[in-house]
C-alpha cells in the first residue's frame, strides 16, 4: 500500500530534516535527485549542505525535453 513512501515518513517521526536536490536526468529523461538527511532537529545543516551541493550545479530552471 505505501510503496516507496513507507521509507520517508520515518524521517518525519524521528525529527531528522530532509532536503531533496535535483541532480540530473537519465537518458530516458527521468529526473534524478539526491536526498540529504540532517541530524536530529538540525534543519540549518541540511539546508547548508543542500546549498553547497546545488551551487556549482544549479538545476532549478532545467526541464527535460518533451
Amino acid at each position: 500500500m505505501w510503496g516507496w513512501y513507507a521509507r520517508l515518513f520515518l524521517f518525519n517521526l524521528s525529527g531528522n530534516p530532509v532536503a531533496n536536490i535535483p541532480c540530473s536526468f537519465t537518458s530516458d529523461r527521468v529526473p534524478v535527485g539526491l536526498q540529504i538527511v540532517g541530524r536530529h532537529c538540525d534543519e540549518a545543516l541540511a539546508l547548508r549542505t543542500s546549498a553547497v551541493f546545488e551551487e556549482p550545479r544549479p538545476l532549478a530552471d532545467r526541464r527535460p525535453p518533451l
